[in-house]
């Protein structure tokens, strides 16, 4: 048997959470007790709400106006009772059940209202009926031989609620009220027991203020003239009367102008006989409503605070606004179905407080926490650096010791060197301690960040520099008015013209080489050539003929000296992206080269010396990467002689995605042929700025090029972009499919030898792109390269978005083979447009490319399939936007 663990409720998260929950649920119920109108006016809401959809009175209560001035009248406040009487009679003749006369009548009668004589007219009329079996029930005011020969006698007052609106009965209302009375009077006929007892003692047995009364329907305000009552009723009334009145409970009340009103949750003001004909209309159908007792009120309370913490920790403000939700349709359906009313106010009040509290206590328990890490960090690195002096001064003192004995030159040298290791060790962990309390300052600034509002510009620049700055961005294709990009576009304008190496830090697709080449545009060297080199992209094999360039006979394929990327950039740029992905093996060779600016080609014993200024990009975190043993820290100091850290698109200014946005929309329609630019929507705008957008600008320019294509009017909406973004783009999946084959050479299925793309692509550049020669040196057929080559141009086209130019560049690898590339993907690309424009319909096209070229391996085919779309994307937009 599973026995819980109570002493985890004691940790000291948990306890907080309960207290706060205790607190919120403590604080509901005071505003319950000390603004109780919140709750009643929920209750009047709920009832007003109900009544739009159900307000039937009940089928037997007929309700009968009598105004003063049409006859019934005798006086201020005074009543004919002979003429009631009349009333009553002709009632009992239309065969009514029975007969409630909430009007106030007082007695004896003064002579303007008939005297003794029409006080005797109406107790005869009430004698007669009691015996006719038509009973009536009067106010407790009458007099007291009318009160013993009626059937009942009730309260004809009720007391209203502190905000003067009536709304239940409670043991206060001595003797029942008449709407009660009448009621059991009616109930309690057949029987013969004493209605006034039998009411009398229910209500004795209710707990105090628990009978609220179930209002339905409002006062209509039409009353019955004394003539049409007692004169002689024509054909035509006596047939509208009869089903009207016969076998029901006429309630008859004072419908004067004057009459006394009173506020009912239903409207602000009633004739006080029209509530009790609504208490009469609750007792008969028993359809009480009940208020929930002030214990349970407190165990509602105090669960739904329990409730929302934990689903407060489990998924949010979501899950406390959904725990709301169905609180309050529980709530409605318990009110509606069984009359049961349960507190609002107070466990909303206690949700709402849970949550909030719970997000100040999360939020204060973070801060506390990185202050204590980062007094920690300090501490260790006030240690490190005291430890690293005492080890200097050591050092200095057995250095001098050295020079003073020659005797003991070689136990001293050891000495020196071993506190030398010492020293080193000690600079290593001090510096390991530098850069984690530098991180947990910036985790700590960003946590500060996200409690305070942002920061609306960079005060440095003026409108006038940000401008010029801008159009200066622009210029070099950085499209942005991000005052962080600007104040980094100037940083780069300051040291571009300055010698040394650049390391730009950012995530992918933050437009790193844009800024490489605005560094080489800005410099003395924007004359000469701007190379670009992936590093992801080089096999270890051919690393040193890639960036070293080979002599003829240095290794099989070498069939003529070819110069590496630092020869190409002599005098000008080297751009390294991916600098991260280097192999350790291959980053001491670049270091050497960083350092002196000289190098051995493959084969060749000549040293070569270039001028050469090295730009290099990377996503990684090089910090940990040399903690990892992963990257060297000589070749992390060789390149951070300037180092800009480029933001992500999500860190940057709304503006600046709206300008990106519209940019990457009319670059998309201007290579599509299309003259009309759609235009973004308030809330497609609001979209794009909410969205992470992990692959920053790549990502957002593919997610517009695949909204803006097929779109068929001249906006953007939000379900465009939406759609859009839910096709997955292939560009990350085949560009992982490429660089994840590892070994060079690998068995098929069929035992004969499959190369991996990599190899393929790097015998092409090798041979200058001649497929014979490469199916020579790979052992293979020419159709089987071809194919390959097929297939590697369209993953080029699909992870450039289609522009050729590009592609070309990314398989040539070497700005000399760029031309021959561009040959080969532009006749494998115009293939497959001229299939698109030869069939009807997409799948058509599809089909045929494949049987036309059976050979093109499997893995190619996703992008074949996406380059098909996009071309039939394009011909639809043409055919739906031609030019004008």
């Amino acid at each position: 048997m599973h026995v819980p663990n109570f002493a985890n409720w004691f940790h000291k998260e948990n306890l907080t959470g309960l207290l706060v929950s205790l607190g919120a649920a403590l604080l509901g119920l005071a505003v319950t007790i000390f603004v109780p109108v919140w709750e009643r006016e929920l209750y009047d809401w709920g009832l007003r709400f109900r009544n739009s959809t159900d307000s039937r009175m009940h089928h037997s209560i007929v309700l009968l106006g009598l105004d003063r001035a049409q006859g019934y009248g005798c006086g201020i406040d005074l009543w004919h009772p002979a003429r009631l009487a009349a009333v009553l009679e002709r009632l009992h003749r239309l065969g009514v059940q029975a007969i409630g006369v909430a009007i106030p009548l007082r007695g004896p009668s003064p002579s303007a209202c008939g005297g003794r004589e029409s006080d005797h007219e109406l107790l005869k009329v009430t004698k007669y009926l009691k015996t006719a079996g038509t009973p009536v029930v009067y106010p407790r005011t009458v007099p007291p031989a009318l009160r013993t020969h009626a059937a009942g006698v009730g309260r004809l007052d009720l007391t209203p609620d502190k905000d003067g609106v009536v709304r239940r009965i409670t043991q206060k209302h001595k003797p029942p009220p008449l709407g009660m009375v009448l009621a059991q009077v009616v109930e309690s006929t057949a029987s013969g027991s004493s209605a006034a007892n039998r009411v009398e003692e229910e209500l004795s047995n209710s707990p105090p203020s628990n009978y609220l009364i179930n209002f339905r329907g409002q006062w209509s305000g039409g009353t019955w003239s004394y003539r049409r009552i007692t004169g002689p009723i024509p054909e035509t009334d006596q047939q509208s009367l009869w089903p009207l009145v016969t076998d029901k409970i006429v309630m008859l009340l004072d419908g004067s102008p004057t009459a006394v009103q009173v506020s009912t949750p239903l409207e602000r003001a009633a004739p006080l006989g029209y509530v009790h004909a609504q208490l009469l209309q609750t007792a008969l159908s028993r359809s009480w409503l009940r208020e929930s007792s002030w214990p349970a009120q407190t165990i509602v309370t105090l669960l739904g605070a329990v409730a929302a913490l934990r689903i407060w920790r489990a998924v949010g403000w979501g899950g406390l606004a959904g725990l709301a939700a169905a609180y309050g349709t529980a709530g409605w359906m318990v009110f509606s179905e069984q009359g049961l009313l349960l507190p609002l106010v107070a466990p909303l009040l206690a949700m709402l407080g849970t949550g909030i509290g719970m997000m100040l206590v999360t939020y204060g328990d973070v801060s506390q926490r990185m202050a204590r890490q980062l007094a920690k960090a300090e501490h260790t690195l006030a240690q490190q650096e005291a430890i690293s002096e005492r080890l200097t001064e050591a050092l200095r003192r057995e250095q001098q010791r050295l020079q003073e004995s020659v005797g003991r030159i070689q136990e001293l040298t050891d000495r020196v060197e071993t506190l030398r290791l010492e020293k080193e060790r000690s600079q290593a962990l001090e510096e390991a301690a530098r850069q984690k309390v530098q991180q947990l300052k910036h985790e700590q600034e960003r946590l500060r960040r996200q409690a305070l509002p942002a920061p609306e510009g960079v005060p440095s620049l003026t409108s006038h520099e940000a401008n010029r700055l801008q159009q200066e961005c622009a210029g070099l294709g950085i499209i942005t008015c991000d005052p962080s990009m600007l104040q980094l576009f100037k940083d780069i304008k300051t040291i571009a013209p300055l010698p040394g190496h650049v390391l730009l830090l950012g995530e992918t697709g933050t437009g790193k080489e844009l800024f490489a080449n605005a560094i080489h545009q800005l410099s003395g060297r924007a004359n000469g050539p701007f190379i670009r080199l992936n590093m992801a992209a080089i096999s270890p094999e051919l690393f040193e003929s890639e960036l070293f360039g080979h002599v003829k006979g240095a290794f099989s394929g070498a069939l003529r000296d070819q110069p590496g990327k630092f020869k190409a950039a002599d005098n000008g740029t080297l751009f390294l992206d991916e600098i991260g992905e280097l192999p350790l093996p291959q980053q001491g060779k670049l270091l050497r080269v960083l350092q002196d600016g000289s190098f051995l080609p493959v084969g060749s014993h000549q040293e070569v010396t270039v001028n050469v200024r090295v730009v290099a990009a990377t996503n990684k975190n090089l910090a940990e990467e040399i903690e990892a043993g992963r990257f060297r820290q000589d070749l992390y100091w060789r390149l951070t002689y300037h180092v800009f850290r480029l933001p992500p698109l999500r860190e940057r200014a709304p503006a600046d995605r709206r300008l990106l946005a519209e940019h990457l929309t009319r670059t998309i329609c201007r290579e599509v042929g299309r003259d009309a630019v759609p235009r973004f929507t308030e809330e497609a705008l609001d979209w794009i700025n909410t969205q992470p957008w992990l692959g920053n600008v790549r990502e957002l320019g593919y997610v517009i090029r695949q909204a803006v294509i097929p779109v068929s009017g001249g906006l953007l909406t939000k379900g465009h972009l939406q759609q859009a973004a839910s096709v997955p783009p292939a560009l990350h999946t085949l560009s992982r499919k490429v660089e994840s084959h590892v070994p060079i050479r690998e068995r098929g299925v069929s035992g004969g030898i499959r190369l991996d793309d990599r190899t393929v692509l790097a015998e092409l550049r090798v041979q200058h792109f001649d497929l014979v020669a490469v199916a020579r040196v790979l052992g293979c057929d020419r159709g089987t390269v071809r194919e390959r080559l097929r297939g590697l141009s369209f993953q080029a086209l699909i992870e450039h978005a289609g522009d050729i130019e590009a592609a070309a560049r990314s398989l040539a690898g070497n700005p000399g083979l760029v031309a021959k590339a561009r040959k080969k993907v532009k006749g494998y690309y115009d293939s497959l447009c001229e299939i698109c424009q030869h069939h009807a319909s997409l799948e058509k096209a599809i089909e045929a490319y494949f049987k036309q070229n059976r050979n093109l391996p499997e893995r190619y085919h996703q992008a074949v399939e996406i380059l098909i779309r996009w071309q039939w994307d394009v011909k639809r937009c043409q055919e739906s936007f031609p030019k004008q």
